[in-house]
């Protein structure tokens, strides 16, 4: 059976995201469910996935919105700033670089930089990139795009 057509824009994310590993950017790079979890080894890159909003249908299929963040984390409190200005721009170079993921989806919005702070404003350590992804799938066959 063949994945889904968002499990498959995921693991295209994944891996338009790798050369950062490969390169030595970051030290991992995984997919996650829960925002709050801490990767083992820093810098590293996160990404999560938000649901699904049904945004046109027609007789053939249905078009899709989700929205993607990808939680850098870095070493230190003390090179938060250099860290993050190195490897955000990376992310976005990487992912707006191939904006229709390989004929699965195109990013249709984002690409901004937040964040992310405790309840008293202060940084814990990296930021999101927050991009928006679109695609289409066959009525009936959530593994196939048009």
């Amino acid at each position: 059976m063949s994945d889904s057509i968002k499990k498959q824009i995921m693991d295209k994310v994944l891996a338009v995201l790798e050369p950062m590993h490969a390169g030595g950017l970051v030290r991992s790079i995984t997919r996650e469910v829960d925002l709050t979890i801490n990767a083992p080894a820093r810098p590293a890159l996160q990404i999560y996935d938000g649901p699904e909003r049904l945004t046109n249908k027609d007789t053939r299929g249905r078009t899709f919105h989700f929205d993607i963040a990808v939680k850098v984390l870095v070493e230190s409190q003390r090179d938060l700033g250099a860290a993050k200005d190195a490897l955000v721009p990376e992310v976005q170079r990487l992912l707006e670089s191939n904006l229709q993921l390989g004929g699965l989806a195109v990013i249709v919005d984002g690409g901004e930089e937040v964040p992310f702070i405790s309840e008293v404003q202060k940084p814990l350590g990296g930021s999101l990139v927050m991009y928006t992804i679109q695609y289409r799938r066959i009525l009936g066959d959530p593994t196939t795009t048009y």
